[in-house]
């Protein structure tokens, strides 16, 4: 990125939770770091400019000759107080999650920077995702996470995804009856989720056709599986893809459903089952 002289940020915490780092080829910059507790405490407003004696919004200069220069004699909290960081070319550095920074560009600049979210602190970075947005949860949960992270998410309050952020997210305008189960990919198969004898499950008929029944699995062994209908019939040494978990939907759920006509996946709300 470019900065011209006098460019910059206030006071801010970056977003999703991320770190972040940044490597100047160019010009010199003015970093503010503050002591972790005015995030953790919500003490951002005493790094700002008082709004009863300032402008609304007041400019980065005013704000940096006022309080940003005051910064490193300020306690902020018992025994805090915000540090001064001069970068200068060839030097990187490393802003974690939940310090709060400002930067100003002293002369014309030149960087690379990049922000970016860690296993250390994956609950509040899943946290972030959720309240930003349902389909960038759900793309971290599916294309970024591996098992094990994914796992951890399913351990915090923000899970099940679809509840936790169901009350920012549910404005979908897909209105279908007698929509068929197997549109409703997402709550049916979970990879990380072994079939074992006596589970009722949703069997691909034959393991490769294009109709679905409930089961009960008879025998699970070396990740095949046997399973018996309701009517006594039977499929045998099944693959795993063609055994998916029962799951009963409930009024009021919130799924994702292929919208077979425009080819994409929706999200939507079960009006009524059957």
């Amino acid at each position: 990125c470019v900065g011209k002289l006098g460019s910059g940020t206030q006071p801010h915490n970056d977003p999703f939770a991320s770190d972040a780092w940044n490597t100047l080829i160019k010009g010199h910059k003015w970093w503010t770091i503050y002591p972790e507790e005015v995030h953790r405490e919500r003490l951002l407003e005493f790094v700002k400019c008082d709004p009863s004696c300032s402008y609304e919004d007041p400019f980065l200069r005013e704000w940096a000759a006022a309080i940003g220069v005051n910064a490193a004699r300020t306690e902020y909290y018992p025994g805090k107080f915000a540090q001064h960081v001069l970068q200068r070319p060839g030097e990187t550095l490393y802003v974690p999650d939940g310090r709060v920074h400002s930067v100003v560009n002293l002369d014309s600049t030149i960087a690379i920077t990049a922000n970016y979210g860690t296993a250390a602190n994956l609950d509040a970075v899943w946290a972030a995702a959720c309240e930003d947005d349902y389909e960038k949860a759900k793309i971290m949960y599916t294309l970024v996470l591996d098992a094990k992270q994914r796992k951890m998410v399913r351990q915090t309050r923000n899970w099940p995804m679809e509840v936790a952020c169901r009350h920012r997210h549910s404005d979908a305008k897909y209105d279908k009856e007698n929509v068929p189960r197997r549109t409703l990919v997402n709550k049916l198969y979970d990879e990380e989720w072994f079939p074992k004898t006596g589970d009722s499950v949703e069997v691909r008929y034959h393991g490769d056709t294009n109709e679905y029944y409930r089961g009960t699995v008879t025998r699970a062994s070396h990740g095949t599986y046997d399973v018996e209908y309701p009517d006594g019939g039977t499929d045998k040494n099944l693959p795993r893809k063609a055994v998916s978990r029962f799951h009963v939907f409930m009024t009021g759920e919130l799924v994702d459903v292929m919208d077979t006509t425009a080819d994409q996946w929706l999200l939507a709300v079960i009006r009524q089952p059957h």
